[in-house]
């Protein structure tokens, strides 16, 4: 989600160059996305800096027609986790503590320390060490975490269980 004054500028710059006052000239333009998923950053922002920073706050955004998916083809086969994403994003879900839910128990792997670490790495990349060169098993797993410290902790044990000796680019 980026910054509504991203969306503003490229319609201003529209006005300015073709010179109609419609939003966006009168063009058709698709945004896509869950608002309920994901804010726009704002760096150091506190969280009503990031839900004003929102495209629905955008001075254009009455003139917006909203569209809505009836299938989330992303979880299509795994119904208990889409009825959890409905959930999050209606607002549904109990919270544990403010702004904080509780996962469900198939998402979730007890902490232990690092081995909880490298179990999560192996029920996502299974036998990754035979799949090194399989561009295919690679794009269809990942691993996602809120801070970039973490990614660097992931990238590194990952990266470990390659085979062959290492060549940096």
């Amino acid at each position: 989600m980026m910054h509504r004054f991203a969306f503003e500028a490229l319609d201003r710059t529209f006005k300015d160059i073709i010179g109609v006052d419609l939003p966006f000239v009168g063009k058709v333009i698709i945004f896509g996305g869950d608002f309920r998923q994901v804010l726009p950053l704002v760096h150091k922002g506190t969280r009503s800096q990031m839900v004003q920073a929102s495209l629905v706050n955008s001075s254009f955004w009455k003139d917006v027609r909203i569209l809505r998916l009836q299938q989330n083809m992303r979880s299509i086969n795994d119904p208990e986790f889409s009825e959890f994403l409905l959930n999050v994003g209606n607002g549904e879900q109990p919270s544990v503590v403010e702004d904080m839910i509780r996962l469900l128990s198939c998402m979730a792997i007890p902490w232990e320390g690092e081995e909880s670490i490298n179990r999560l790495v192996n029920e996502v990349f299974p036998n990754l060490e035979s799949h090194v060169n399989d561009a295919a098993y690679m794009v269809e797993r990942a691993i996602i975490t809120p801070k970039n410290d973490d990614v660097d902790v992931l990238n590194e044990i990952i990266i470990k269980q390659f085979t062959g000796p290492e060549r940096i680019l």
